[in-house]
């Protein structure tokens, strides 16, 4: 969500209007853990990746990269 500029939601809602790159997988990482705003998330870019949690385990992420290559 906190971004310099521009926030994870618009970086998404610009990336799906791209048709360049609107099939790069994204994972968001984000303080913001609230149900509510994963669902939004996902409203604006049903191809999200991944929505990983600060403080995280690098150990998670890695998985979670690893998991979105292998699907693509």
């Amino acid at each position: 969500w906190q971004m310099p500029n521009i926030d994870g939601i618009e970086f998404m809602q610009g990336v799906v209007n791209v048709p360049t790159v609107s099939n790069i997988p994204i994972i968001m990482i984000t303080a913001s853990g609230s149900e509510d705003n994963q669902k939004h998330a996902r409203s604006v870019n049903p191809k999200l990746a991944g929505y990983v949690v600060k403080p995280y385990r690098p150990d998670d992420l890695v998985e979670l990269i690893k998991k979105t290559l292998n699907n693509g």
